[in-house]
C-alpha cells in the first residue's frame, strides 16, 4: 500500500512557499512605509550611497523574546560591498498587559557577527534581494 505525502503548509510546492515568504516579508517594508514614515526615497538614497543588497522581513507571527517581550515587526538590512558594516531599519514592539507597545523605528549599524546574532535572537524571516531590483519591484504605498 502506497503512503500519500502529508498535506498542509509545510508540504506545499517550494515556489509557493517562496512566494508566500516574499509576501510576508514585503509586509514588513509596507509597515515601515505606512506607519513609520519611511519612503521610497530612503531606499534610493541607500542605493546611491553604495548599498547593493537588501535583506528584509520580520519576526514570526505570535513570537516574542522571552526575556524582553520584544519582537520585530519590520526589518530591512542594507549591505554595501566592501564594507563590514550592515545598516538596518528596525521596528520593534513590546508585549504589554493590555496592548503591544511600539518602540518606533530605529536605524542601527552591525558587524556581520552582530547582525547574525540579531537575526537569530529575533528569529527573523528574511528575503535577500538586489536593492535596485527591490526598489523597482516593490509596490510602494501611495500617500
Amino acid at each position: 500500500m502506497k503512503k500519500e505525502a502529508p498535506r498542509g503548509p509545510i508540504h506545499r510546492a517550494p515556489e509557493l512557499q517562496a512566494k508566500e515568504k516574499t509576501q510576508f516579508c514585503d509586509g514588513a517594508v509596507d509597515t515601515m512605509c505606512s506607519f513609520y514614515g519611511v519612503e521610497k526615497t530612503v531606499f534610493t538614497e541607500m542605493l546611491r550611497d553604495g548599498y547593493t543588497d537588501i535583506g528584509f522581513g520580520r519576526g514570526p507571527l505570535g513570537w516574542s523574546d522571552e526575556k524582553t517581550s520584544r519582537y520585530t515587526v519590520a526589518f530591512a538590512a542594507f549591505v554595501k560591498k566592501g564594507s563590514n558594516i550592515i545598516t538596518t531599519f528596525e521596528v520593534e514592539k513590546e508585549k504589554a498587559p493590555f496592548a503591544d507597545v511600539s518602540l518606533g523605528l530605529s536605524e542601527r549599524h552591525y558587524s556581520p557577527d552582530e547582525y547574525q546574532k540579531i537575526v537569530n535572537k529575533f528569529k527573523l524571516v528574511l528575503v535577500k534581494e538586489d536593492l535596485a531590483g527591490f526598489i523597482e519591484r516593490f509596490d510602494w504605498p501611495q500617500r
